[in-house]
């Protein structure tokens, strides 16, 4: 049986982020977050902390809380209808995987025009939507501590570190479940308007067969860079 909790990482010492939450709150639902999930917080960066402290007590959230996976949400996303009953069935459907539920790479292009439902991504795992089974949470957690250094300042990355030097399996659903809200707007100066799914609709996936199907198998494409930053 699959159990769900989620946590939403918000830069809330901004004003039009805490908008963002209520309206994000909103398209979730607040009654299919009561029925869907045994937990459902909002982790507050009042103190501009930044991004990985703030998602680092989303993980730490999670890892107690004892659902089967943990997703963890930006503020400043939209997502499809029927968010969190697709959520479930994407669990259900690839339950040992790491999945990130928005992607941009052109191997996404490639799931649209075969109507492929998965493309694996090694480096798969973009901030905005990551649902991860939660044994696997501490793993990640000693991991990161142990093997980047302190300087590293992206949360995501950090779990895409982890997912290559790893071997984790990193797959992202075809279409994204989530998208940008704001594209072109970030708290840490990445804000431009390619920042969108490469393929998003708002329609309800519920209708997909998530559990079959080819899975498409796209590269690494993180910044060579980053693994300097690895002990």
């Amino acid at each position: 049986m699959i159990t769900l909790s989620v946590t939403i990482m918000s830069g809330s010492f901004d004003a039009s982020r805490r908008s963002m939450v209520e309206r994000l709150i909103r398209e979730i639902k607040p009654e299919w977050i009561a029925k869907l999930t045994v937990d459902f917080q909002v982790i507050s960066d009042w103190w501009r902390n930044g991004p990985w402290p703030t998602a680092q007590r989303c993980w730490n959230h999670g890892d107690v809380v004892g659902a089967t996976h943990h997703l963890l949400l930006q503020d400043d996303i939209t997502v499809c209808d029927d968010f969190l009953l697709t959520v479930h069935e994407l669990a259900r459907a690839k339950p040992d995987a790491i999945l990130g539920l928005y992607s941009n790479r052109k191997i996404c292009d490639e799931a649209k025009a075969k109507d492929a439902r998965w493309v694996e991504i090694p480096d798969g795992t973009w901030g905005q939507a990551i649902l991860m089974p939660t044994a696997k949470i501490g793993d990640f957690l000693a991991w990161e501590c142990t093997h980047i250094k302190r300087s590293f300042k992206h949360d995501d990355s950090r779990v895409a570190l982890w997912c290559i030097h790893t071997k984790q399996q990193v797959l992202c659903p075809q279409p994204s479940l989530v998208d940008h809200a704001a594209p072109d707007k970030s708290l840490v100066g990445h804000g431009r308007s390619s920042r969108v799914a490469r393929w998003f609709q708002k329609e309800s996936p519920l209708h997909l067969d998530w559990a079959e199907g080819e899975i498409l198998k796209g590269a690494i494409g993180m910044p060579k860079h980053y693994n300097e930053f690895v002990l």
